[in-house]
């Protein structure tokens, strides 16, 4: 069953594939690198039932990607996904952790794959390097070791919960850079991971002087994401069924196209070769219930004067005049997750971006 669901997910031709949630602004680290700073901590997490309402009010789509803050400060996060379970049609979930809280990450996530199996669920652990880099960057001391346990101990619930997946997260900054390439070598001969995500920072971050690259190491930063890309293609090849082998290479194809333009929009600046989708197959909901067509966009729809209806916003005159000023902009934007979910529904800007 899950090996449909996936390839069902990459062809599926509905309008609505992914949606980020902000479930809390609460956080537990410092990061220098968070582009989201400015709005942590700030007590105007939504309720159960106000998530129930969003939820009920969904059209069917195929990933939820939460998002924070910390998602697991919050203790109701397994009733957060049973509720979109429970009122919703999607098949996938993604929950990333600074893997600070050990065993409240341990415990939620057996709850939330075990009352939930018919749902692929990934835990990203994020690890921004070594011990000395990643703690500098995130401010929590003797952190490392902690999220590196709790990457350890996710990994041995595979055995017991066949539909969770484990990943690690690692942001690609001009810190992270120096030692990155032996880290992801590190993570591939030691963990059984299922993917190491390389994210290039992106937003107005607390410390900007880490978004600061040069032409050179923009290349070895994007020869390196081709690299763990490849690796992980070849391990998932490993499956002895023919539609994840399919599934897990068109994954690989995606990753190259954002590769490809986030190679496009920083060392050429030119823009994407296809049309940025945001706001009809991604949208974004921030923990205070504001409706966001683009996660790096200021434009927002208050989810409270439609009594939490997304169906009802999408369709308000304020958010169809942001979905024309996006149509209308060139996107400078490297956000893997929105030029993956316009991509996948413009093969022409796919081929176009593989043969650039």
């Amino acid at each position: 069953m899950s090996i449909l669901k996936m390839w069902r997910s990459l062809f599926d031709r509905q309008q609505l594939d992914a949606l980020i949630f902000f479930i809390t602004s609460q956080c537990n680290s410092r990061c220098r690198s968070c582009f989201y700073w400015q709005s942590l901590n700030q007590h105007s997490d939504l309720s159960l039932d106000k998530i129930t309402k969003i939820a009920s009010s969904l059209p069917r789509f195929t990933s939820l990607l939460i998002s924070g803050g910390e998602p697991f400060l919050r203790a109701d996060l397994p009733e957060i996904i049973g509720t979109f379970s429970k009122h919703s049609s999607f098949s996938f979930v993604s929950i990333p952790t600074n893997g600070l809280l050990t065993d409240q990450i341990v415990g939620l996530t057996k709850k939330i794959c075990t009352a939930n199996p018919r749902l692929i669920i990934t835990i990203a652990v994020s690890l921004d390097g070594f011990a000395k880099t990643s703690e500098h960057i995130r401010g929590v001391a003797g952190g490392w070791s902690r999220s590196l346990t709790t990457l350890e101990r996710l990994l041995g619930l595979k055995k017991d919960l066949p539909n969770l997946r484990v990943a690690v997260n690692t942001l690609v900054c001009r810190e992270t850079l120096v030692t990155l390439a032996d880290f992801t070598d590190y993570l591939s001969k030691n963990y059984n991971l299922d993917a190491h995500n390389l994210e290039i920072i992106r937003g107005a971050a607390r410390d900007p002087s880490l978004k600061e690259f040069n032409l050179l190491e923009l290349e070895k930063i994007f020869k390196l994401e081709k690299k763990v890309s490849l690796h992980y293609l070849r391990k998932n090849f490993r499956s002895p069924h023919a539609l994840s082998k399919i599934y897990h290479l068109a994954i690989y194809l995606l990753a190259l196209v954002v590769i490809r333009t986030q190679r496009r929009l920083l060392t050429k600046k030119q823009p994407w070769l296809f049309d940025c989708l945001a706001g009809r197959t991604i949208i974004v909901i921030d923990s205070d219930g504001c409706l966001k067509a683009c996660e790096l966009r200021s434009a927002t729809i208050d989810l409270a004067a439609f009594d939490y209806n997304v169906a009802s916003a999408q369709k308000s005159p304020a958010f169809l005049a942001e979905i024309q000023a996006i149509q209308k902009t060139p996107c400078p934007c490297t956000h893997g997750c929105f030029i993956n979910s316009s991509a996948r529904h413009e093969p022409w800007g796919i081929i176009k971006t593989l043969l650039s």
